[in-house]
């Protein structure tokens, strides 16, 4: 079981050993470059956020299918759904064939029985869709032990590493283990469905899209491999995202060099320590002692500044009528070129940047207030034609916003790129508009547009940093 899983993550660069604080950890045994695939593997499940399933606590009997069942997009009105089980819904016909080649003819007839049970309306519609992933991981777990059944080795590895993770049985919460409970009497026949729910309940991903710039939540993934492999840490070097290919890939958010584990982010980075800290060990079971929140780093020190209570007062310059020109601080203007000229490491030169500014300019209730201001003014100019003198501050906000990001996020961070592709946008309006004094000029602009091209990974969202290139070189 070890030298196949050993085998199979040789061949992409890793090693998994042996740790005495950690049990165990992967580290890389070739150099990854910022932005470069470290791992892409199918799930060995997966189900998309559906309307009516959102909610752990939902009560809502009706459950809509509103997301392909292979890669989570929205579905059209007019949509293909498997003609067996009649559960799992697809965006195309393409998306059919591929789920089904990939793992539904495993689970297919099984989902559709666990569906049809005359206890299913037991299971709250927030527990539906994890019903559905005890079933499919238990036939694809199924389908690799038969030795006749051919499968590919992805999958085989997959099995092989839901095998060896834990689950943390003992220590989910009475309520959770109830709904598993009431799970398992549906699933009649199905053995270890409890701690099955409870193994994929602390090590599951929620699946986002790379070009959804909002990085929602669309579905969930049960993606064991990559669960044995990465541990976390709040300032991780790698990260994943979802691919409209139904894969998990795992890309380098900064250069990596043989011998450095390799880590991800199981909570979000922009929250405060505490929460952090407390979500990983009600979900994960396990106290975080990285760099971010233990110790003496720089890390750990931006930690403490964004933690400060900034209790009521506003950030400086920020008035909530818009009255005063548009401005964007020093530290956040230093911090963005820092990022923009390829550092956007937590250095010497960032460190003195914020840590003389006050609770109100640097903290966690300052980001909430400048993001607030960047969506206020977004939706405002959206809605009246006359508010086009808002794109200024819609630009300061932005790039405040953006300072923020590089402060928590490592380089080459998905939403580092996300937001570098929104200043950009909201930067050349403000250009373009009627108000002669900005924050803003072309040769930011241009930076923040090559730096989103060079982060992000979707085709659309690299044709619209390419749009606002070819716009400021015409101009």
């Amino acid at each position: 079981m070890k030298d196949e899983i050993d085998a199979f993550i040789a061949k992409r660069g890793l090693r998994l050993e042996t740790d005495a604080t950690k049990g165990q950890r992967t580290v890389a045994q070739r150099e990854f470059r910022r932005g470069e695939l470290i791992l892409s593997i199918p799930p060995l499940f997966g189900f998309p956020i559906q309307r009516g399933e959102e909610e752990e606590g939902s009560t809502n009997t009706e459950s809509t299918g509103d997301r392909c069942s292979m890669c989570f997009s929205v579905l059209p009105l007019r949509h293909p759904r498997c003609s067996q089980c009649g559960v799992s819904q697809y965006c195309s016909s393409e998306c059919l064939s591929a789920h089904w080649a990939q793992r539904h003819h495993f689970e297919c007839l099984r989902l559709k029985a666990a569906t049809e049970s005359a206890d299913f309306g037991r299971v709250k519609p927030g527990f539906r869709p994890w019903m559905r992933m005890v079933v499919g991981v238990n036939c694809a777990v199924d389908a690799c032990a038969e030795p006749d059944t051919r499968v590919p080795r992805w999958l085989r590895v997959q099995a092989l590493a839901w095998a060896r993770l834990v689950s943390h049985r003992d220590r989910h919460p009475r309520h959770v283990l109830r709904q598993y409970e009431e799970i398992s009497k549906v699933l009649g026949s199905l053995t270890g469905a409890v701690d099955a729910l409870c193994q994929f309940g602390c090590n599951n991903f929620v699946a986002t899209a790379e070009d959804d710039p909002s990085c929602a939540a669309i579905g969930h993934l049960c993606c064991p491999l990559v669960s044995l492999l990465l541990n976390h840490s709040c300032w991780p070097n790698a990260a994943y995202s979802f691919t409209r290919g139904g894969e998990l890939v795992v890309r380098a958010l900064d250069d990596i060099s043989p011998g450095d584990e390799i880590s991800l982010a199981y909570t979000d980075a922009l929250q405060p320590r505490g929460r952090r800290r407390k979500e990983l060990a009600a979900v994960y079971f396990f106290d975080c002692e990285c760099t971010r929140c233990s110790g003496s780093t720089p890390h750990a020190r931006v930690d403490e500044l964004m933690d400060r209570d900034a209790g009521e007062l506003l950030p400086r310059g920020l008035p909530t009528d818009f009255a005063m020109p548009a401005a964007a601080d020093a530290w956040a203007l230093t911090v963005v070129k820092e990022l923009l000229a390829g550092g956007a490491k937590v250095d010497v030169l960032v460190l003195e940047a914020v840590e003389g500014q006050l609770a109100r300019d640097v903290s966690f209730a300052a980001y909430s207030h400048w993001r607030e201001c960047q969506d206020e003014c977004i939706d405002r100019v959206g809605a009246d034609e006359s508010a086009q003198w808002l794109w200024p501050w819609a630009a300061a906000a932005a790039l405040h916003v953006l300072a923020f990001y590089a402060l928590v996020y490592p380089p080459a961070h998905p939403l580092i790129g996300h937001q570098c592709l929104k200043t950009a946008q909201l930067a050349w309006n403000a250009l373009q508009s009627d108000v002669k004094k900005g924050v803003v000029d072309r040769a930011l602009v241009k930076a923040l547009a090559t730096s989103a091209l060079s982060t992000l990974q979707a085709p659309s969202l690299k044709r619209q940093a390419s749009t606002i290139l070819g716009l400021v070189d015409e101009d």
